[in-house]
């Protein structure tokens, strides 16, 4: 995994921060690149992935000529015809990108070295060479946060997603987990994840289950979701009511992925002037 550089803008010109970070990492964006937003729900933004971040990022990539795809798992309790005409996939289909829905696609069981199991879609694993994810930074009542580290949610089958929001697996080990094979096991070498915080989600995380919306005013991006997370967490906690009495180290899912490996507690910063 790439170090421990957050990138960030106090920011409302998501269009020009998300350039700026694509040209500095431009080298590594070749070949086969999935774009993993987070469409979790029919709702629009912030519950979901801004259309203007996937338009950038796919209109940047088109111009190095890259075999450029878009794909999510949407939540477990929605069902295809709700998801048939939401902004990101009308967008896909505008600029003639494909999208894979994962639900369509192979499932695999796939073990860690600790012996635990997530069972989840086999697309990011074949052979992409770079994933570019795309998260809304919010708060979330199960997880407590909701950032680069859980964006990995949408790749899970349907029923390991049920399991989760029932008390039927650890929902922090799973993402954990899941996260470790896709950065340290078998998934692409390189990872970019553009982070959206120029508004937030307070109550829920969806819109539709009685989210909140929050003005926050930021950007971020790295290539390590722990340090984008911890620097996340950090905004939540400093500009809304989430989190008077929690550290990062509360989220759990957090914690495991530094025990994983996935990264460290300590990260640099460098703010964007745009």
């Amino acid at each position: 995994m790439s170090g421990n550089l957050v990138y960030f803008a106090k920011t409302s010109q998501r269009k020009k921060f998300i350039t700026e970070i694509l040209k500095i990492f431009e080298n590594q964006l070749k070949g086969k690149i999935l774009i993993k937003p987070n469409l979790v729900s029919y709702n629009e933004y912030p519950t979901t992935t801004h259309i203007e971040t996937l338009e950038t990022v796919i209109q940047f990539l088109e111009k190095l000529q890259t075999s450029i795809f878009v794909g999510d798992g949407y939540s477990f309790d929605l069902f295809k015809r709700k998801m048939k005409n939401t902004p990101i996939k009308n967008l896909c289909e505008k600029l003639n990108v494909p999208f894979i829905d994962f639900y369509q696609e192979k499932m695999e069981e796939l073990k860690t070295e600790r012996g635990y199991v997530v069972k989840m879609s086999s697309v990011p694993f074949n052979e992409f060479d770079c994933i570019i994810s795309l998260p809304v930074l919010k708060f979330h009542p199960v997880c407590t946060m909701t950032g680069a580290l859980k964006n990995v949610v949408g790749y899970f089958d349907r029923k390991q997603r049920v399991e989760m929001h029932t008390g039927g697996n650890d929902v922090d080990k799973l993402i954990a987990e899941a996260n470790w094979l896709l950065y340290k096991d078998r998934g692409p070498k390189f990872h970019l994840t553009i982070m959206d915080a120029i508004k937030t989600m307070m109550v829920a995380n969806e819109l539709r289950l009685g989210g909140k919306p929050l003005d926050l005013g930021y950007m971020i991006a790295g290539t390590n979701p722990v340090a984008l997370d911890i620097f996340g967490f950090k905004l939540l906690k400093k500009h809304t009511p989430a989190y008077p009495k929690k550290e990062f180290s509360d989220v759990k899912h957090l914690s495991y992925s530094i025990e994983y490996g996935l990264g460290i507690k300590d990260y640099e910063i460098k703010e964007l002037k745009l």
